[in-house]
């Protein structure tokens, strides 16, 4: 709430009471200015007070801020890491499966391989024995 102070009729009460008209006109600037300065002390601190409580609420609201965000790049994250573990173990199968088919063929081949070595030792007795 703030009042208005009237320089000119604080002077002239001043001067209906007895105090010269420049004493009066002097009184009622110096009156004005400090009122001006208590007012404006006033401001400044309610001013101040406010400012403070704006710098709070935008800190939280910062910080909410920021977490809603690392929560969300956690969920992202997370997502991510699963479909990941989710691909290497798709490539795991199929690396375990041509490794196995990898195997069989050498089995057969070894198997392959007896076979000739087998049917030429036979082969090669034959003509020897001939």
């Amino acid at each position: 709430m703030t009042t208005q102070f009237d320089s000119l009729d604080y002077a002239q009460r001043l001067e209906r009471a007895g105090v010269p008209e420049d004493q009066a006109a002097v009184h009622a600037q110096v009156l004005q200015q400090a009122l001006g300065q208590v007012v404006c002390a006033r401001q400044l601190s309610a001013a101040e007070g406010s400012l403070h409580q704006e710098i709070r609420l935008s800190e939280e609201r910062l910080a909410n801020q920021i977490n809603r965000v690392r929560d969300e790049l956690n969920r992202k994250i997370e997502l991510v890491r699963v479909e990941l573990d989710a691909k290497i173990e798709n490539v795991r199968i199929e690396l375990e499966a041509k490794i196995d088919g990898v195997r069989s063929e050498f089995k057969y081949m070894r198997w392959l391989i007896g076979v000739v070595i087998a049917l030429n030792t036979a082969i090669l007795v034959k003509m020897l024995n001939v």
